[in-house]
């Protein structure tokens, strides 16, 4: 990436990948047998690794858990495209190895680079994942290779088709920080998840794919969050209910709009609207308007439970500190984690002294999900353009 527009800096992650392209992979991918390849040369092509501070197409909020380290390939037309945000699917039309049509849905581990042309209904495509362990017909498309031999690498994966490699530089245009003390917007604004925070989480997601120790996949699962737990002090019957979730069916891969605390966990940007006499929230995911009502009144008894809760704030200080009860959201997160009517949170949202960054602190009490008040951290940050977008999700 040599030239950014004004308002986007280039941001350097340390490696891309220089990959060797040929006549056979162009063949490979039109569906030609062929043997003895030759005639290699050497071409860049970006890897798709999602480390930057842009939101992904990739389905971040869904769980990857039920995805097998087995690779498979696949060749076949696509029968139907959902694109958009929060994330692409298709379904893809094959032929086993007695000539019968077989349907695979496709999810993809990023799109960043993969135009939607490449995925029009009658394209075909040919391209290689992580097979689901749960569901038959269910594939997490890792690498994908177009018509004319470039290998698209969805994330931070080896290549499948290919295997010469050298290091070069990877840069990319990231949004840049507003001027937070010209502005002088304090809370009252649009805030995005930082670019660590992508970072940290792509890579962890990655390195689950291909751990085959079980206890290892969790510990590893369950830091593929945005922000992070101090403690995890889960009581035995809440871990014990995750054995009991459906990875293939549930809320989020059903497009549910989601409760608290996980509207507060998602990578997906906020704005935050004065309403006088309440604070509205408004998320990117699910399009999703929370209330915050601003006074010490408690809730009117009349108010009843719901999947967002009742929520209080004030200020303390320059902290804006939300009390939030009457939750029936039945989900601490998207791995099975339950937690119970009981529950209360406490969030505390502070600006930073020069306005662009966004300190979150939320302690949750619930006894039957932990066994002592669990404490989780993150932050957002205040870049120049960001906006919220229609988030529209749909069951393909």
């Amino acid at each position: 990436v040599s030239d950014c527009p004004d308002n986007q800096l280039v941001i350097h992650y340390g490696s891309l990948i220089m990959r060797s392209q040929n006549d056979t992979l162009r063949q490979r991918a039109q569906g030609i047998r062929i043997s003895n390849p030759t005639g290699i040369h050497m071409r860049i092509v970006l890897v798709l690794a999602g480390l930057a501070i842009l939101p992904l197409a990739a389905s971040a909020h869904h769980s990857r858990a039920h995805y097998s380290g087995e690779v498979l390939e696949l060749r076949g037309d696509v029968v139907r495209l959902r694109w958009g945000n929060p994330h692409t699917a298709v379904m893809l039309e094959t032929a086993n190895e007695s000539g019968e049509a077989a349907t695979w849905r496709i999810d993809f581990l990023g799109t960043r680079g993969l135009s939607r042309e490449a995925l029009e209904v009658g394209r075909r495509l040919t391209l290689a994942g992580l097979q689901s362990n749960r569901g038959p017909g269910d594939l997490l498309a890792t690498n994908v290779l177009l018509a004319d031999g470039t290998e698209l690498m969805l994330g931070a994966v080896e290549p499948f088709w290919s295997s010469d490699l050298a290091p070069a530089p990877i840069a990319t245009c990231v949004d840049t920080l507003v001027d937070g003390l010209a502005e002088n917007r304090g809370l009252f604004r649009v805030w995005s998840p930082p670019a660590d925070d992508w970072e940290r989480y792509i890579r962890l997601q990655h390195s689950y794919y291909f751990l085959e120790n079980e206890e290892e996949r969790a510990r590893v699962w369950s830091q593929a969050i945005f922000g992070s737990w101090r403690s995890e002090p889960y009581t035995e019957s809440a871990l014990a209910a995750r054995a009991d979730w459906d990875p293939i069916d549930n809320f989020a891969t059903r497009c549910e709009p989601e409760g608290m605390p996980r509207l507060m966990m998602n990578p997906h940007p906020f704005e935050f609207v004065d309403e006088d006499e309440q604070i509205r929230l408004r998320s990117e995911l699910y399009d999703i308007d929370r209330i915050i009502h601003m006074g010490s009144s408690p809730a009117p008894d009349d108010v009843p439970a719901s999947a967002l809760g009742y929520s209080i704030g004030r200020w303390v200080a320059d902290t804006l500190v939300v009390q939030t009860t009457r939750v029936n959201w039945p989900w601490l997160d998207n791995s099975g984690t339950p937690q119970s009517e009981a529950v209360e949170f406490e969030e505390r949202f502070t600006v930073s002294a020069n306005q662009t960054r966004l300190n979150y602190q939320l302690t949750m009490t619930d006894p039957a999900t932990f066994t002592e008040p669990a404490v989780y951290d993150r932050h957002w940050v205040a870049l120049m353009g960001a906006a919220i977008q229609t988030y529209g999700c749909q069951v393909l």
